[in-house]
């Protein structure tokens, strides 16, 4: 919120960070890809939390952006000058967050 953000996207495996998240009761929506079924699953339960299951997780950090605004512009969940907080993992077979990008929807 200190940011000014409009919504926060992350890529998790387990769902740890995307529950971790929703323990902070975040008043802007968090869209958490995932690639196991499982998981998107289990964080249909998280508060504020859209899980979208999804293969692009393990890709490119810059295929996971656009990944994710297109999926939000399309849900109308951002619009031209709304900015993301998007965070994942340079390694994704390593447990753990170490990628964050604050970026402006053009």
């Amino acid at each position: 919120e200190k940011l000014n953000v409009n919504m926060i996207a992350v890529a998790t495996h387990s769902g740890r960070t995307a529950m971790a998240l929703s323990k902070l009761r975040s008043q802007v929506p968090i869209v958490a890809l995932t690639d196991s079924r499982e998981t998107a699953q289990k964080m249909c339960l998280y508060w504020g939390v859209i899980p979208i299951y999804t293969q692009v997780v393990s890709k490119t950090p810059e295929r996971l952006l656009q990944y994710v605004l297109d999926w939000s512009t399309e849900h109308n969940l951002l619009k031209s000058g709304d900015r993301v907080i998007v965070l994942g993992s340079t390694q994704w077979t390593e447990p753990g967050q170490n990628m964050m990008q604050v970026h402006a929807v053009k």
